[in-house]
């Protein structure tokens, strides 16, 4: 049980010198115009919703099913973005309330939990291929050796980019007198911080921090909200403070190196599928360029907003456990929200640690808000858990893409 602070309680001078700092550093970041920004893109997102009534409907859905081939969801072309929204609704992460998520997605078109299936726009391109219980249990639960190496050594990125929410001037205070994120900026310790305001790119988004170097020298860096993300490359690329060596981690770890092996495999048959073409084919390409990045996304410290990926003929995969936890060998959801979605057609690709989604990341996207569960809330728990793809199921291998 938590106890309340004492109003009598003074601070203690530390805590008081610590909040002065933040105070005086962030003296020029004009909270109210990123309060504004948010505001507009939230409007934005909002409007695209109800114009066309998708908070309460299936509007633009519809599935198909052939012998022999996975179902397909297509999703009408009139739900298409132009570039103007889509480029307008980034940097935001909506709660679920008000999106209707649980009318558009996979159990609400009949499809079965276990269930693979594929995304497509009415025209026929190929948006995204939900796979479920890829991974066995067994399997599933190696994603945890990467989630435990990437707690160990990851100091994040707060450098700015399309996934990090609008800027914030308390959470970037906290980024100030927080280690590890002070970390992740690349700043010599021994600098001296001047300040945090806006500046670089974009006209709302953009903040810098600027700081003295121990020669003396005045500079600057972009600093913007945290994301604990960690890059995995291979050997022989240059690396830095937020990135490591894929290759030295799978030579010593055997599990790992065969969870990864799996993952590639099937990320080369989907690659495949997007680019129309052949594993063999596309083989010695794909396997020059594949890149490994991790994400712990929390309903604090680490949130990722919607945004979309440079455009290319490969997909995104994504996989893990997700918003999952294993709890003595059974999965379980470790907070409500945290739900993948397509922003562009509004459709949950929500997955559980068994499951693989590969999609087109230029298509924007996001994930819900988290929320902390509460154990009183009893019948919200319930209903979450009833949406979510079964994380514990028969064992079922996947199918090779039509």
């Amino acid at each position: 049980m938590m106890k309340k602070k004492s109003l009598s309680q003074e601070p203690s001078k530390k805590a008081t010198k610590k909040a002065k700092k933040g105070r005086n550093l962030m003296a020029e970041f004009c909270d109210n115009e990123y309060k504004k920004a948010e505001k507009r893109k939230h409007a934005a997102f909002k409007h695209y919703v109800h114009q066309n009534n998708l908070h309460y409907t299936k509007f633009g859905l519809q599935l198909i099913r052939e012998e022999g081939k996975r179902p397909v969801v297509i999703i009408s072309s009139k739900l298409m973005m132009d570039k103007d929204i889509g480029k307008e609704i980034t940097k935001i992460c909506p709660s679920e309330k008000g999106l209707n998520l649980r009318n558009r997605c996979s159990s609400a078109l009949m499809l079965n939990d276990d269930e693979s299936f594929e995304i497509c726009w009415d025209d026929g391109t190929l948006i995204a291929v939900v796979l479920r219980n890829v991974f066995s249990d067994e399997e599933a639960a190696l994603s945890l050796l990467f989630e435990e190496e990437h707690k160990k050594h990851s100091v994040g990125w707060n450098r700015g980019c399309e996934a990090d929410l609008v800027p914030r001037e308390n959470q970037m205070r906290y980024q100030v007198n927080n280690t590890k994120a002070m970390k992740s900026t690349g700043i010599n310790p021994n600098a001296i911080i001047n300040s945090v305001k806006h500046g670089g790119k974009g006209e709302t988004t953009g903040t810098r921090m600027y700081y003295q170097h121990p020669n003396g020298h005045n500079t600057s860096v972009p600093f913007s909200m945290y994301i604990d993300r960690k890059k995995w490359l291979p050997s022989g690329e240059k690396k830095d403070v937020r990135s490591a060596c894929i290759d030295h981690y799978l030579e010593s770890n055997i599990e790992a190196k065969l969870y990864y092996s799996k993952m590639k495999t099937i990320y080369l048959k989907v690659c495949a599928q997007f680019m129309k073409s052949t594993v063999e084919e596309i083989s010695d390409n794909i396997m020059k360029t594949i890149r490994l990045n991790t994400n712990i996304i929390d309903d604090k410290e680490s949130t990722m907003g919607i945004h979309h990926d440079m455009p290319t003929p490969t997909p995104a995969m994504v996989t893990g456990p997700s918003n999952y936890i294993l709890d003595n060998g059974e999965w379980r959801l470790k907070h409500r929200g945290g739900r993948l979605f397509l922003a562009e057609g509004l459709f949950s690709i929500q997955y559980g640690p068994r499951d693989i989604v590969a999609f087109d990341g230029n298509v924007p996207h996001g994930l819900t808000r988290m929320k902390p569960l509460d154990e009183d809330d009893t019948l919200l728990l319930l209903e979450e858990i009833a949406d979510a793809p079964a994380a514990k199921t028969s064992k079922v291998s996947f199918p090779a893409p039509n």
